[in-house]
């Protein structure tokens, strides 16, 4: 099973424009920041955040990009129409500024390694279990 990270990242940079790009925003802002983009004082503040059209503000500290803050932004446009990555997917996405120093070729192929490495482990691992341990 990939890890939470993991599946943001592939709802993120997923070619279909249906996909909710909220959670792996979530995971960018919280990364920067240290806490999610509408985060309120109560569950109540933070629904209420989400829905105001102008709920979306960046603190003062730590000091964060532009780049990284237009990304978010645009990412979590209340209209989905308008969103990045609503007109050509995870093209859309992967083009914006903030990821220009990011190789995907690179990060496909370190996934597909990775996911190799486990399913192999997952192998090995049921074989002992039902004693055909190598």
């Amino acid at each position: 099973m990939a890890s939470c990270c993991t599946r943001c990242w592939y709802v993120l940079l997923h070619p279909h424009r249906s996909c909710d790009r909220y959670q792996p925003t979530r995971r960018v802002s919280s990364l920067q920041y240290g806490f999610t983009p509408f985060k309120g004082s109560n569950r109540d503040e933070t629904f209420a955040n989400i829905q105001k059209k102008d709920g979306l503000h960046f603190p003062d500290h730590p000091h964060v990009s532009k780049t990284c803050k237009n990304l978010i932004t645009k990412l979590l446009h209340p209209v989905a129409k308008k969103r990045l990555g609503s007109q050509h997917g995870a093209s859309d996405i992967k083009a914006h500024p903030w990821f220009s120093s990011i190789k995907w070729a690179c990060i496909l192929l370190f996934f597909a390694a990775w996911h190799m490495a486990v399913l192999s482990a997952a192998v090995r691992a049921c074989a002992c279990i039902i004693g055909a341990c190598p």
